[in-house]
């Protein structure tokens, strides 16, 4: 470990550019890309499902919710994890960074 919980916690959610700028503004692009590049080659081995998801996503869908999933990871990213974890056929939307001119929080 070299990072803590709480050096993390404001990496998650906000959009990479919003993330990325606020480390270094000129090399902005630069990151997303590699960040991007190696999300890709590593994504199967380092997603995993959290406990007890399929089975809530499961129950939810068979008590009649309609379920979506809200994003800023780009769609071809969200469709690798939903594939790899099984748990694509228990949304009825999903709305990514492509499908979006202004990301959260807007």
């Amino acid at each position: 470990g070299q990072f803590k919980r709480e050096d993390v916690l404001p990496f998650i959610g906000p959009p990479l550019y919003e993330t990325f700028s606020g480390i270094n503004a000129e090399k902005c692009d630069e990151m997303i890309s590699m960040y991007r590049a190696f999300n890709h080659e590593k994504h199967d081995e380092l997603v995993t499902e959290y406990e007890t998801v399929y089975e809530t996503l499961d129950e939810l869908k068979k008590a009649g919710y309609q379920l979506g999933i809200v994003t800023t990871k780009l769609r071809d990213t969200v469709n690798m994890g939903l594939k790899l974890t099984g748990i694509g056929a228990f949304f009825d939307t999903v709305v990514t960074l492509d499908d979006v001119k202004h990301p959260k929080p807007d």
